[in-house]
């Protein structure tokens, strides 16, 4: 089931974007796999908390990129990446000072998206974006 994409929600400084795609009922279909495509701007990733919820299951795609290994996290801007797992690549693993966007490509999201797998397709699927520190603001392009 492709949710299609939606998009444009302002993330305030200290504040949440939430992008809810509501999966169209027919047939009940049953989860077997899940990708998410997101296209974020954000001046400082290392601020956000990223979530995918759908039926009770919450799965954390982006927790504070690099929190454990930077003193300020990682202070890269924009992600416009697939998460899926077995993904080798790592948000963490591609904060380095560089061009925006910072996080690209296809890349592991914190916790296995495959926790989704046997639910039911149908009903909302919620994308949550939060910037848990100061002085930045985003914008959630499309999801």
């Amino acid at each position: 089931v492709d949710l299609g994409r939606a998009g444009g929600h302002a993330l305030p400084d200290l504040g949440e974007a939430v992008v809810v795609l509501p999966a169209p009922p027919g047939g009940g279909p049953i989860v077997e796999s899940v990708t998410v495509d997101l296209d974020l701007a954000h001046e400082w990733l290392g601020d956000l908390v990223i979530t995918l919820e759908h039926d009770g299951v919450v799965v954390r795609l982006v927790d504070r990129i690099a929190s454990t290994t930077m003193p300020f996290a990682c202070g890269g801007e924009d992600i416009i990446a697939t998460f899926e797992d077995g993904a080798a690549i790592t948000p963490d693993n591609l904060c380095w000072p560089g061009p925006a966007p910072t996080i690209y490509g296809t890349v592991a999201p914190a916790d296995a998206i495959a926790a989704f797998a046997g639910l039911g397709a149908t009903g909302d699927w919620t994308v949550r974006v939060r910037d848990a520190a100061n002085y930045d603001a985003g914008t959630v392009n499309s999801v």
